[in-house]
């Protein structure tokens, strides 16, 4: 399965990766083309969905909206771990809850390496790949 951030997600691109056996699950903007509609008004913790073909397009109304597309997950909603004010378990989206435990991770290592990497700017690009690899080398040996 592909993460991805709204920069990268579309309908397009999960169908494109669908034929090449690749699912994707991402945060996606909603005024991308061949969305479906997701209008209806939502209270806190509401969710809709729309199913076309293999992609599942789900809106979530957490703090503000947030539009995910998957063509892995559906739109059953799990647990997130956290504890409202009143005790009880907040359900979030599947698919939202596997898509922070894999971005966070990246975030993670992103700013591990930020601190120590060797890149320098005036290195050409196969060079920069070369270097970086080898931080993650190191990063993933401890």
């Amino acid at each position: 399965n592909l993460y991805t951030d709204n920069w990268y997600t579309s309908p397009i691109l999960s169908q494109y990766l669908l034929k090449k056996k690749t699912t994707l699950t991402g945060t996606v903007k909603k005024n991308r083309r061949r969305m479906p509609p997701l209008k209806n008004k939502l209270s806190v913790g509401g969710v809709q969905s729309s199913h076309t073909k293999n992609m599942m397009v789900l809106k979530w109304l957490d703090r503000r909206e947030v539009f995910m597309l998957s063509t892995l997950y559906d739109n059953k909603l799990a647990d997130s771990g956290k504890v409202d004010r009143k005790g009880v378990m907040i359900k979030k989206p599947n698919c939202v809850v596997n898509y922070n435990a894999c971005m966070g991770s990246i975030d993670k290592t992103d700013m591990l390496l930020s601190s120590v990497e060797c890149v320098r700017k005036t290195l050409k690009w196969y060079k920069k790949i070369f270097f970086h690899l080898i931080d993650l080398c190191i990063l993933n040996a401890f």
